[in-house]
């Protein structure tokens, strides 16, 4: 437990429509005898409470619906496109495997792994994406890469 992430995580918790908190507090944290780096003293759990924002899980409000229902078909047509270029993608890493069986050549080829992984983390930076969230979709898709190319290298 860190107290700094104290309100990311209830006011997460409370979007989310959890049934409640549990928050340690403590009249000086760090004396406390157990836990003292995630408490917090009795007012600065009054004024964290005081800013968590309750929001609402729906509106009826007609036009926001109508939008949000469009953008919704946006994202849904992205979301097909990305899995149709999964898919381009994953057949020319089947054909890569294809070469690499034919050639005994080794399936992991880490300085063309890191290279993929730098440009995709720079492209990412340049669109707003944490690298956290870049380095996980690539090391994903890269194992999928692997993973057929094995099964392909084993046939």
């Amino acid at each position: 437990g860190r107290r700094e992430y104290l309100y990311e995580i209830l006011q997460k918790a409370t979007d989310l429509a959890y049934d409640g908190w549990m928050i340690e507090s403590h009249v000086r944290p760090d004396e406390a005898w157990s836990d003292a780096a995630q408490q917090i003293t009795p007012p600065e759990l009054v004024a964290l409470a005081q800013k968590i924002v309750q929001r609402a899980p729906s509106s009826a409000n007609a036009d926001f619906i109508g939008k949000l229902q469009d953008m919704r078909m946006q994202i849904d047509w992205i979301d097909d496109q990305l899995v149709d270029l999964l898919a381009q993608r994953m057949k020319v890493s089947d054909d890569i495997g294809e070469q690499k069986k034919v050639n005994n050549v080794a399936i992991l080829q880490s300085h063309r792994r890191n290279e993929l992984l730098q440009k995709a983390l720079d492209k990412g930076e340049a669109a707003g994406f944490a690298p956290a969230f870049i380095e996980e979709l690539f090391e994903l898709i890269h194992q999928e890469s692997i993973n057929r190319q094995t099964k392909i290298m084993n046939e």
